[in-house]
């Protein structure tokens, strides 16, 4: 078992996502609210504060390289301003070319009570990238991170839906959200199935009547289902929040992913028919049809459909090394949902999807500590039992792996 220094910032579970959804259990939320309807968490003020804070936005909004037209928005009664309106022609750090913020612009809005919105943050700061991951490996969808800035009585986002599901985290002042009855059904990023690209009379006429409205404190946290219509506004001075989005794997991405396996089959490479020859055109189209079901129902595709998903989903939520040590760490996925741990003589017995395993009274500690977590690499299980012998631990998570409780990133 390797015992060099694991790499803390990633790895640091402060947050995971048992304790996000506190004091509302993971099993009653994944029957009950995932998915179906938006669920407010009240929280103490101190359980977000390690996450993120205005020292830690303003480390990294004072860092012009990070940012680009592409990562900050800025909004203004409804209206998203344009590039131009708040950025200068620069260079970022690859030397691209790129519309960046202008810093007397940007404060000329934020004075108007402009929404500052920084996008895709989740990799740049040790809590919300140690959040994000424990969202993707639970939830099995990438995770994408979003800071808001808003300003008391501004509101800079008219009522809309997002095409994923959010977990919106409340960091400093307040802010009231209002949530409604109407929900586009499963929408995605496309013209016609997303909120930019409808009109605005449709949006609301389907929005509905108001659900119920929720003040956001520190600590809080708010479910909303990708679909449901909502919006919000700063009712402190200064509001400040994390919103986590997790991008559906949807049936569009697994046709992409067959797609590609299509060109290995003679039978899609051929060429169709003339379109005159009705008869042909339709035999083939049997054919074809019939040759993608053999397809689709093979196991191989089902196995290479999740295989992709899984990479798609950890590709990016976990590092792998932790210098100085040169060698990548073994990180290990934890599949905590469903499984029970109960106490059986000096030890315990582990139930799992797999079956039963009877556990001796230092394992049963180590599952209890794997059990408490998202993820964990291997350097830190045997920071957190050096009283144990390395080949135990190693014999242990193989045991684990086995009761598929654990799985290897």
């Amino acid at each position: 078992m390797p015992r060099g220094n694991s790499n803390r910032a990633m790895h640091n579970q402060d947050m995971t996502f048992r304790k996000l959804l506190q004091p509302m259990a993971p099993e009653e939320f994944f029957e009950h609210a995932y998915g179906k309807l938006a669920v407010h968490i009240p929280g103490h003020a101190d359980k977000l504060a390690h996450m993120f804070s205005w020292d830690e936005l303003n480390r990294l909004f004072n860092q012009p390289s990070l940012w680009s037209d592409r990562t900050i928005k800025m909004v203004l009664s409804g209206r998203d301003l344009k590039p131009e309106e708040f950025c200068t022609p620069g260079r970022t750090r690859e030397g691209t070319q790129a519309m960046l913020p202008d810093p007397e612009r940007v404060a000329r809005y934020l004075q108007q009570g402009a929404t500052l919105v920084l996008d895709l943050v989740e990799r740049l700061s040790p809590g919300i990238a140690a959040l994000a991951a424990s969202l993707e490996t639970v939830l099995g969808h990438v995770a994408v991170c979003n800071v808001y800035c808003s300003w008391k009585a501004h509101q800079g986002f008219t009522s809309h839906f997002d095409t994923t599901d959010v977990f919106a985290l409340h960091i400093a002042g307040k802010k009231t959200w209002h949530l409604y009855e109407g929900r586009y059904l499963d929408p995605i990023e496309g013209s016609g199935f997303d909120y930019a690209s409808l009109p605005p009379e449709e949006h609301e006429s389907a929005k509905g009547e108001l659900l119920k409205s929720v003040e956001m404190t520190p600590g809080d946290v708010l479910y909303i289902p990708r679909g449901q219509y909502h919006d919000a506004v700063a009712t402190s001075e200064a509001s400040l929040h994390l919103s986590f989005g997790l991008v559906p794997h949807t049936g569009h991405d697994f046709i992409t992913v067959l797609l590609r396996s299509l060109f290995t089959d003679p039978l899609f490479r051929q060429a169709m028919p003339h379109f005159d020859d009705t008869q042909a055109y339709d035999a083939h189209l049997r054919r074809l049809a019939e040759r993608l079901y053999e397809i689709i129902t093979d196991a191989a595709t089902a196995r290479q459909s999740r295989q992709e998903q899984r990479r798609r989903v950890l590709r990016d939520s976990l590092t792998r090394f932790a210098l100085p040590q040169r060698d990548p760490v073994s990180l290990y996925r934890v599949r905590w949902v469903g499984a029970t741990l109960q106490p059986r003589g000096d030890g315990s017995l582990l139930t799992t999807a797999s079956g039963e395993y009877a556990l001796s009274g230092n394992e049963t500690k180590i599952v209890e500590w794997i059990l408490s977590r998202d993820f964990f690499d291997a350097n830190t299980l045997g920071q957190a039992f050096d009283t144990t012998r390395p080949a135990d631990v190693s014999i242990l998570t193989d045991k684990l792996i086995a009761a598929d409780l654990i799985e290897v990133v």
